[in-house]
């Protein structure tokens, strides 16, 4: 409570030793006086603002301390040690930040008609009472407290059982204290079984402090939290800051209300197990009030809209092959076809121990390797590309047509470069490459690149119509089993007001995901917790882009072994054999699994 004395009409006489000093033309500093009181109106228009958010209540003690008026020398030890443990208990809890109301006996019965759990009390609900110390208990107390027990309500004793219940003696409060939690007189034992009780901790080098008070009020889209020191000063000289880390339970998105010259600023926080994390920086006689904006669900729809930022891919690694102008084998894997020509001519074959290319002797090249691709499409594809190594030397046939080698770009790596192709048909079509063949040639997986989807069934590929949307999982069961490269998810949202929001990506499978609003980038999610504020975004209608930056296992990766324990991967972990092989694909994971959780912080 703040009590100003106001201003002296006049400091004639007796006047002028009415203290505290006035706050009128008579002090020097009174037109200085709006630096402190603005600080205080800028905090009452925020505290006075709700309805406090208190869980916790304390039956005052009062009427234990009124059994033992009397004479100064008989009973004066006694509510000595009464009013030490009310001080006590009043502190204790305050300064261990379990904020809490003291309900007066005497007006219960007219406040709580019935009792239930939560017990509410006028306006008040507490999910906690604590008994300090009392020795009589009035039977409305009694009744009401075991109403609340017998419905899942808390109920701490500190010290004693009361033995009187309206100033009487019995033993019927036993059966309530026996079955309620019962802690000594003692600050330790009691913030213990509070705990799970507290909605603030205050921490200083990782241990609670016992130096600060706060006021949480619930005033409908926020909350309003105001911390300040609660115990004396006793070095005003002191400068030294105190780092802050403030948990507060639940998430919020907190602003810094600065009360000394009225300015709103961003306050340092992160999300930790559910809860709002603040970290501020205090030094003797500073306070802090903070907003804490309530967190409102956007809506994002199950399909979305997006694009690819590379053409779809279909693979090309299944063919017959035939050596020269032999007939063709059947259809097979091409590293391993590769390496069935290499036995028929006695080379080596390619695997780890595979010297690197310049230290094989160059040679003229006499022979060629042919492969037949077989191309199921459900669809009309116009402008495919093909997507092969030493496009330049080789010879492509595509349903009985020969096709230029002209290279008109690269896929992945300038290694590979892209060949136009005559449109797909809808049906079967037939792919044929005669590559020059020589000890140092690679004959390697190859691609088409275009606008369709993929459907794998086992070992069967099949181009089919590309979806328009997707939904949030992975992408290989939705016509891109072969896609690695990024993909962009479209959001379309709508705020009311002015607002921040919070993006969380709870799973993905990719590189990273960068976080676009209106085309424009807001961050990027890499790391736990895997989510990211945008401040300051203006009501209205937005696109909010996840960039799920992807990766090319499902393109060039170990997709026919099916060890899922290989741990090396080198060129063998591409050519295993007997149960570590499969024709069928192991594909992995790719895009965003789950749907993001898009909030509005107020």
């Amino acid at each position: 409570v703040r009590v100003h004395h106001l201003s002296w009409v006049s400091m004639a006489g007796e006047s002028k030793r009415d203290y505290p000093a006035t706050i009128n033309y008579q002090s020097p500093w009174y037109k200085e006086y709006s630096y402190v009181e603005d600080h205080f109106a800028r905090l009452n228009t925020a505290l006075t603002r709700g309805k406090p958010v208190v869980k916790v209540g304390v039956v005052h003690p009062v009427e234990s301390y009124w059994l033992h008026l009397g004479p100064e020398d008989t009973t004066s030890e006694k509510r000595w040690a009464l009013e030490h443990n009310f001080q006590n208990i009043t502190k204790w809890l305050l300064l261990g930040q379990v904020d809490f109301d003291f309900i007066a006996e005497s007006i219960l019965p007219d406040l709580c008609k019935e009792a239930g759990s939560p017990l509410k009390v006028g306006e008040m609900e507490y999910d906690t009472i604590i008994v300090p110390g009392m020795e009589t208990m009035r039977r409305t107390t009694y009744e009401r407290l075991k109403a609340f027990k017998e419905k899942g309500g808390k109920i701490v004793f500190v010290g004693e059982c009361p033995k009187y219940m309206d100033a009487t003696e019995t033993n019927e409060i036993e059966a309530l204290y026996n079955d309620s939690i019962k802690v000594p007189f003692e600050r330790e034992k009691i913030l213990e079984v509070l705990g799970e009780d507290k909605i603030i901790n205050i921490y200083k080098d990782n241990e609670i402090s016992d130096k600060y008070l706060y006021n949480l009020r619930d005033d409908e889209n926020c909350m309003w939290l105001f911390i300040a020191r609660g115990v004396h000063v006793n070095d005003k000289e002191d400068t030294q800051a105190e780092n802050l880390k403030i948990v507060i339970k639940g998430e919020y998105y907190p602003k810094v209300y600065d009360t000394i010259n009225g300015e709103v600023k961003d306050a340092e926080f992160s999300y930790e197990n559910g809860n709002t994390v603040v970290y501020a920086k205090l030094h003797s006689y500073d306070s802090l009030l903070l907003r804490l904006g309530k967190l409102e669900s956007v809506e994002i729809k199950d399909y979305v809209s997006y694009t690819l930022e590379e053409p779809n891919v279909y693979l090309l690694d299944i063919a017959e092959y035939a050596l020269d102008d032999e007939e063709y084998n059947e259809a097979e894997e091409i590293l391993r076809a590769d390496n069935k020509l290499r036995e028929r001519l006695g080379w080596q074959l390619r695997r780890s121990a595979f010297p690197q290319p310049w230290t094989v002797e160059e040679e003229e090249i006499v022979h060629k390797a042919r492969l037949r691709f077989t191309i199921h499409s459900e669809i009309t594809v116009k402008e495919p590309l093909l997507a092969i190594e030493d496009a330049e030397r080789i010879e492509i046939v595509f349903n009985g047509e020969k096709v230029a080698s002209k290279v008109v770009g690269w896929f992945t790596d300038e290694a590979i470069k892209t060949v136009r192709l005559p449109e797909i048909k809808k049906g079967t079509n037939i792919l044929e490459v005669s590559i020059p063949f020589g000890k140092r040639t690679n004959v390697e997986w190859c691609y088409i690149l275009g606008d369709f989807g993929v459907v794998v069934e086992g070992t069967k590929k099949t181009i089919t119509e590309r979806s328009d949307k997707v939904r949030y999982g992975t992408i290989t069961d939705q016509g891109m089993p072969f896609y690695g490269a990024n993909i962009v998810y479209h959001n379309e949202i709508e705020l009311e007001e002015d607002s921040a929001l919070r993006v969380r990506i709870p799973k993905y499978r990719g590189s990273l995901v960068k976080v676009l609003l209106d085309s424009k980038e807001a961050g990027k999610i890499v790391y736990a917790p895997y989510e990211l504020v945008i401040p300051n975004v203006k009501k209205g209608k937005h696109v909010l882009g996840l960039v799920l930056y992807g990766n090319r296992h499902n393109s060039f990766g170990t997709l026919h072994n099916c060890n899922e324990k290989t741990w090396w991967f080198g060129p063998d972990a591409w050519r295993t054999t007997g149960d570590s092989w499969s024709y069928e694909y192991s594909l992995k994971d790719m895009g965003v699994l789950e749907k993001p959780i898009v909030e509005i912080l107020k």
